[in-house]
């Protein structure tokens, strides 16, 4: 194939790291495309083009940017560089509004059960905290649907 190609494959197997050609396989499996392991290493010796769909996701599941994949080689220096700190950031990003999400719905879940909750549980925290957990869901829900 190209050069370009060849390019493309070589970036896909730096920003793979240390997972497995099977492990992108698998995820690219998911994303409703036939790939096998042999259909990563075909890519990434360059010897198999890739379509821009398949691109797309191969970016997506290795958190990496589009121009990333078409980094060439030569380009090391500071462009190289800051396009790895940005996706370093885009992924950072990524894991704490999951990170915040998964928060969120915990606080939830607990205000929700301490509402109604036994008379037991509400010795135990007392009728101020339930009521503040509550409060609490509420500005949260709100916010959600707001978009704050």
């Amino acid at each position: 194939m190209t050069d370009r190609d060849r390019q493309i494959g070589q970036n896909i197997a730096r920003l793979r790291g240390e997972r497995s050609q099977q492990w992108l396989a698998g995820a690219m499996k998911e994303r409703g495309h036939r790939w096998s392991q042999s259909t990563v290493w075909s890519v990434e010796k360059g010897d198999r083009p890739m379509r821009l769909t398949e691109a797309l996701d191969v970016a997506e599941v290795l958190e990496a940017s589009l121009a990333s994949l078409t980094l060439e080689a030569g380009l090391g220096g500071w462009t190289g560089k800051m396009v790895t700190l940005v996706e370093g950031l885009q992924t950072a990003r990524r894991h704490l509004q999951e990170a915040a999400e998964s928060y969120d719905l915990a606080r939830w879940k607990l205000a929700r059960h301490l509402d109604a909750a036994s008379d037991e549980a509400r010795f135990v925290v007392g009728e101020e905290g339930i009521s503040s957990y509550r409060a609490m869901a509420d500005k949260d829900a709100i916010e959600a649907v707001r978009g704050d």
